[in-house]
């Protein structure tokens, strides 16, 4: 058994889709992890709460990290994999 931690500190993430809760990752945390992220809109679509948070961010908590990971299907044809992602898709955007 390991009797003592691994490392000092376990970073905290928060997942946040919404501008408030975005807002309270860029704040607290010391990584956020958004779903469908892409890096080239990221701006457009949160930069408002991400600014927002930053502003209110302990500078101890040093920079916030992004923890965005993509879907990936893998296959010969396309249709069938649009059609396996398209539930997952509408889960969080409707």
């Amino acid at each position: 058994l390991i009797n003592h931690p691994v490392r000092e500190r376990i970073p905290v993430l928060l997942a946040a889709l919404g501008p408030k809760n975005v807002q309270l990752a860029a704040e607290i945390a010391e990584g956020w992890q958004p779903i469908f992220f892409l890096p080239e809109q990221a701006g457009k679509v949160w930069g408002d709460a991400l600014a927002a948070g930053r502003a209110q961010r302990d500078p101890a908590l040093g920079d916030l990290e992004v923890y965005a990971g993509p879907a990936l299907a893998i296959g010969e044809n396309v249709t069938p994999l649009l059609e396996f992602v398209k539930p997952h898709l509408a889960l969080y955007i409707g």
